[in-house]
């Protein structure tokens, strides 16, 4: 608030001026941004052309009547000064006429009364003298105020175009991206699409301050295990808020924009998990991820995990599969899109798994890799904390249960695992959903045999050769 007095006036000028200084060295598309200011004063002069709350024309003039601050310059950069003020012609003075009435050709003589005739041409320049001097400030005025009001709209569109040029570095390609993701997707995955990172502040206590540990900017994770960090409010960010039905899950065109800040290790599995066709070494799924986590602001360790979880996916995180677990557990959908084993053969048994893994972690349930099932690991019990061996974060202890299961009731139905298959009872009765998953894969994963090939030969016939058996053999390779 500035006080009605010469003082507070002062220092409003000196404000300016050093701001109005400081403007003057910068070029254009370096300026501050322009706030209008409507000042109200009394003894305020302000320029005939002036339009209220524009800066466009304002100088400063101290008490010897010295211009301190020039009005400024226009569009093309040339100083604006006062307008030029243009004078009508001054109407010539009004003859005398003779006293005696009669017309005299040698003029006017001395002590005779004005002639009215010239009196009345007088008195029409004079109206036209000031009608033009009228018109000329009227049409110089119009002209300044359609000037300063072109500058205006100028730097308003202007800003708008920082604002869009903004806008599109947040958003790179979206439109693109929701259009492969929407290709890409099966249409029985219908989700509405939601760009969970950028949403700001989705729970009290996130950060979007780089400088802290943890922010949703820093595309650095944190260690789990560092007891400094609170994780609570970003663990929270996708949970159902009260009075709130659906379900916060992360869709496929945020997993464009996820991938691109992921590091190199964790994005060659998530590119290979969302791509068919590529495969990766056994190691890379056993060994888990390398990256490196913040154990302070600004200090980091290299770590391996076998999950990579970041302050931006709240309660959803990263397994060794190379997929997203999805933040919120959807059973009944999981039930309903669920794959079904048809065959028995190796082929059949990791195409059906590939897509359960997929089908589970989109509706948040957690299933190994298929890479990872070995005869030495069991999964009957998964360990859920920030060491090397654990496989989901220690904010997911309390899921495990309601995981295995999911896995089991589905497991259980009918027409999903084969009759034929040599455990299909025990599969169908173990309650727990991930010792049933180590029994369906027991006779048919590589892993499981002595030298990681399965061989299935036909029906060896008397005429075959032996030569000709092992031409009619097929190879399953891992």
């Amino acid at each position: 608030m500035l006080d009605d007095d010469v003082r507070s006036s002062q220092a409003l000028c000196d404000v300016l001026i050093n701001h109005l200084l400081y403007a003057e060295s910068l070029p254009l598309h370096l300026l501050p941004w322009e706030v209008p200011i409507v000042l109200y004063a009394g003894r305020m002069h302000t320029h005939p052309y002036a339009i209220t709350g524009s800066f466009g024309h304002v100088k400063k003039i101290c008490g010897t009547n010295t211009i301190v601050i020039p009005y400024g310059r226009d569009i093309n950069g040339v100083p604006i000064t006062d307008p030029v003020v243009i004078q009508p012609p001054v109407p010539p003075p009004i003859p005398a006429t003779p006293t005696g009435g009669t017309s005299s050709s040698a003029g006017p003589v001395a002590g005779n009364g004005p002639d009215p005739n010239a009196a009345l041409i007088q008195g029409v320049l004079t109206a036209i003298q000031a009608m033009t001097q009228m018109n000329l400030e009227q049409n110089t005025r119009n002209a300044s105020m359609t000037q300063q009001q072109s500058a205006l709209q100028a730097d308003l569109m202007w800003a708008n175009q920082l604002q869009l040029r903004h806008l599109t570095n947040h958003l790179g390609n979206l439109g693109h991206e929701v259009g492969r993701a929407i290709a890409s997707h099966p249409a029985r995955h219908s989700h509405t699409i939601q760009a969970t990172l950028s949403q700001p502040n989705v729970a009290p206590g996130q950060s979007n301050d780089s400088r802290t540990l943890g922010s949703l900017t820093r595309t650095v994770p944190v260690g789990l295990s560092v007891p400094s960090f609170n994780y609570g409010p970003y663990v929270q960010a996708f949970q159902p808020q009260l009075n709130d039905k659906h379900a916060r899950r992360i869709d496929e065109a945020t997993h464009q924009i996820i991938q691109r800040y992921l590091p190199a290790s964790v994005k060659t599995r998530y590119d290979a998990a969302h791509c068919s066709g590529i495969v990766l070494p056994m190691n890379d799924f056993i060994d888990g991820f390398k990256y490196v986590v913040e154990s302070r602001a600004g200090h980091g360790h290299e770590i391996y995990r076998a999950y990579y979880w970041h302050s931006s996916l709240g309660t959803g995180f990263i397994t060794a599969s190379g997929f997203l677990l999805q933040p919120n557990t959807q059973e009944q959908e999981f039930g309903r899109h669920a794959p079904s084993l048809a065959s028995l053969d190796p082929t059949s048994v990791r195409l059906f798994y590939l897509d359960l893994c997929k089908v589970a972690h989109e509706y948040s349930t957690y299933v190994p890799a298929y890479e990872e099932h070995r005869p030495e690991v069991t999964f009957s019990t998964i360990e859920c904390d920030d060491t090397p061996t654990a496989r989901v974060p220690k904010f997911c202890e309390s899921k495990v249960p309601q995981w295995a299961a999911i896995i089991h009731h589905h497991l259980k139905r009918d027409k999903i695992i084969p009759s034929t298959h040599p455990q299909a009872n025990e599969i169908k009765h173990n309650p727990n959903g991930y010792e049933a998953l180590m029994l369906l894969m027991y006779p048919y994963h590589p892993q499981f045999t002595d030298n990681g090939i399965l061989i299935r030969p036909h029906p060896q016939q008397g005429q075959h050769s032996l030569e000709e058996h092992f031409c009619h053999c097929e190879f399953y390779y891992y």
